[in-house]
């Protein structure tokens, strides 16, 4: 027979085996892919690769950077000593370049800028953005929009060379104590809701911690060396700390009861540093990352910032003075401001919202003693907010940080021109 009973099985057989490979190889995807999500999408879109391998300004713009952060040089003295404070010129025309920090109220300023929408790194969403500012081109029209050639966010910026044209940085920023409490929140798996947003950060983590509680199971049961260590940061981090109090008294550096097990104390030092992997998301990336990747690269550059607490009223005016500045671009016609609308990244339904307080809120002051430091580098730099603004800015970190030590040093001047190891004495003592 030409098709025989033996050949017809073998072919069933190869059959079934090839199905079995490709489901294989689907799950083995899947899995990739929910863990290369947990920090947003911005190290797989096509645009990040001219950037990556060093176009404009910067030469390096990879984790790997950012493992000595600033250098010794910068950090020997206040960071206003070694970029002075810019003022607003009015006679120049502008490039802007948004700087996204993460946890800060920078997608809602992305939601207004036409640029942005090429940082949607799905075809659909990027149309879909781009589709709102057809609808009603008077939102393309207001002078941020037409002053803004550029946006950087984590590892992508658009488009590649976009620092090395920018004249102006506009800075999202927030009180740090409350950017690592809504990184927290954001991360943590007892925040997935998947009747809001099954692919949100939070769900993400949760299946990852679920993937990996199984691929251990599976090494366990096989015998394999290792097989009830975790393997990633998600999985060690979730096992030490459910909530944000437990990370705040890990810090305090001279418990050795908490470097048990899995070292939970110095993991927390480590992630809360910014020093722990890019997977741990926006505490990685943080102020010291972004100043390193734009000012330490154009000192030049005039710096404008939006801070989350007041996002509507500096984002109006820096409308304002954008329209007003008398540039060769300015815009001279009337424009209507976007709508307010908020992306809260789902955030009113969190569940899991715990706060701070007593010791624990202190170890986090004195841990993150460097990210304050570059927070005020930020807020002395801003040209759109005179000093009451900016007292405002350091009143919110001392309303957290209100140790002895700097109590009596509220003045912002003080903070501004203060080197490192001062500030960190301010915050650990």
């Amino acid at each position: 027979m030409l098709y025989g009973g033996s050949n017809r099985s073998q072919r069933l057989r190869f059959i079934f085996g090839i199905c079995i490979a490709v489901v294989a190889l689907f799950n083995a995807y899947i899995a990739t892919y929910h863990h290369q999500h947990i920090v947003e999408k911005v190290t797989t879109d096509p645009l990040t690769t001219p950037f990556l391998s060093g176009s404009g300004r910067n030469q390096d713009f990879s984790p790997s950077s950012t493992a000595s952060r600033a250098s010794s040089a910068t950090l020997s003295h206040s960071l206003i000593s070694s970029t002075p404070h810019q003022k607003l010129d009015r006679t120049k025309p502008r490039r802007v370049l948004f700087v996204h920090i993460g946890k800060t109220g920078g997608e809602t300023i992305r939601q207004t800028l036409r640029v942005a929408c090429r940082m949607r790194q799905n075809p659909s969403l990027q149309e879909s953005c781009l589709q709102k500012f057809k609808n009603d081109p008077s939102l393309g029209k207001t002078p941020l929009n037409q002053q803004t050639i550029g946006t950087i966010h984590c590892l992508l910026m658009v488009p590649a060379n976009a620092l090395s044209k920018a004249s102006t940085l506009l800075v999202s920023v927030r009180n740090p104590i409350e950017r690592v409490i809504s990184w927290f929140r954001y991360l943590h798996p007892g925040n997935c809701n998947p009747l809001v947003d099954k692919q949100s950060t939070a769900c993400n983590v949760k299946k990852a911690l679920r993937r990996e509680r199984k691929e251990a199971r599976k090494r366990q049961k096989r015998g394999t060396k290792g097989g009830d260590k975790p393997s990633s940061w998600i999985t060690r981090f979730f096992q030490c700390f459910d909530s944000l109090p437990q990370v705040g008294l890990a810090l305090k550096r001279d418990d050795a009861s908490l470097a048990a097990a899995n070292n939970c104390s110095a993991l927390a030092q480590k992630t809360i540093r910014g020093a722990a992997s890019p997977i741990s998301s926006h505490i990685y990336f943080n102020y010291e990352y972004y100043w390193n990747q734009t000012l330490a690269l154009g000192p030049e550059l005039e710096t404008m910032v939006v801070r989350t607490e007041y996002l509507w009223e500096d984002l109006d005016h820096v409308q304002s003075l954008l329209h007003d500045d008398g540039a060769e671009n300015a815009t001279t016609t009337q424009y209507n401001l976007p709508p307010r609308n908020n992306h809260t990244h789902g955030s009113e339904s969190h569940r899991h919202v715990d706060s701070i307080s007593g010791p624990a809120l202190q170890y986090l002051c004195c841990a993150l003693s460097r990210e304050i430091y570059f927070y005020v580098g930020w807020i002395h730099r801003a040209v759109n907010l005179d000093v009451v603004h900016k007292q405002q800015a350091l009143d919110g970190v001392t309303k957290y940080c209100n140790n002895k030590a700097s109590a009596n040093r509220d003045d912002f001047l003080v903070w501004a021109t203060t080197d490192l190891a001062t500030m960190e004495s301010m915050l650990c003592t």
